[in-house]
This record gives C-alpha cells, structure tokens and sequence, in this order.
C-alpha cells in the first residue's frame, strides 16, 4: 500500500492495490464513483435501489445527526468544531433574532445541535476515555482513513472508510444510540 495526497476525486486505482487517504473530507469520500459497502447492499436489494439513493440521499434524522456530532467530537474535533453549532438554551426560532440565528448558521452551512444533545455526547465522550480498552484503541492510529482498491476479480474500483484503524492494525467502529 501506498501513502497518497494528491488529487483523490476520482482517484486512478486500475494499478494500484490500495490507496489510504489520510484528512479526505468526508464529501469528496462520498462523491466518488467506487463502490462501498452500503453501495453493495442497496444493488443487492435491486439496482433501481442503488441508483435511487444515488441521485436522491435520504434526509437525515435527529439520530444521524447525533450520532454523526458523536462521531466528530470523539474522532475529529476540529470537524466538529467547523461543521457544528449549539443553539442557546433560551432559542426561540419564531422570533426575529432566532429567524435572523437559523438563516446565519444555515448560510454558515453549519449544522444545528441542540443543547441536551452536547451534554449526553460530552457525556458519552467521557465514559469512552474512562474506559482503558476503548481510550487505548482510539490512541495511536488515524481517524477516517479513506481506503480505495480495484477489486481483482471483477476490476470494480471499491471504498472504505473505517472510523478509525490503530496502529496495530485494529479497526474499530464508534457507534452510537439515541
């Protein structure tokens, strides 16, 4: 394998065995053509599934978003620090000044937290590093490693993004629950 930082858009995998992008934005990860596990499971389903969900994303829910701000906060937070904002406790959207709020921090293309769901993943992130095993697998490797390979049987170029590979090789996937 090889380390590569160049232009990774569409990245040229045909001679290649793998290539590990390290600080891949995560929408230029998701624009590529290559196929993913989640990409698999939708034409397994029937590819008129693939090609919806291709042209159309699902919206995301309370859950995704939360789980998604769990996953900055722990895995990236600079991430989380650029993509999110907490809404003051006292918010009211009907008012002038909260209208004015939500159209400065959808312009900022920003995503809404609330502040009850900063608490539990400050909270969440609190009991991950107490834990030895979980704060020890998330010390020493890289988050989001963006992984691109020409599949060898059928030539279809793939992806994966594991959440975070430690240096040992381990992969470990965060999750979440509401």
């Amino acid at each position: 394998p090889q380390d590569q930082s160049t232009d990774y858009r569409r990245p040229n995998v045909a001679n290649t065995i793998s290539l590990f992008f390290h600080d891949m934005p995560n929408a230029d990860y998701h624009a590529s053509p290559a196929i993913s596990k989640s990409g698999l499971d939708k034409i397994a389903r029937s590819p008129a599934h693939y090609q919806a969900a291709k042209s159309a994303p699902p919206e995301s829910t309370d859950a995704m978003v939360f789980g998604s701000a769990f996953h900055d906060y722990i895995l990236l937070p600079g991430v989380f620090q650029a993509a999110y904002t907490v809404l003051p406790d006292d918010f009211n959207g009907r008012t002038k000044d909260g209208k004015a709020l939500m159209a400065a921090i959808k312009e900022s293309g920003q995503t809404v937290l609330k502040p009850e769901w900063v608490e539990n993943i400050k909270g969440m992130a609190a009991a991950v590093a107490a834990h030895p095993k979980a704060a020890a697998l998330l010390t020493g490797g890289h988050p989001e490693v963006s992984i691109f390979w020409q599949d060898a049987d059928t030539g279809i170029d793939c992806r994966c993004r594991p959440d975070y590979i430690h240096s040992t090789g381990i992969i470990v996937d965060l999750k979440s629950t509401p």
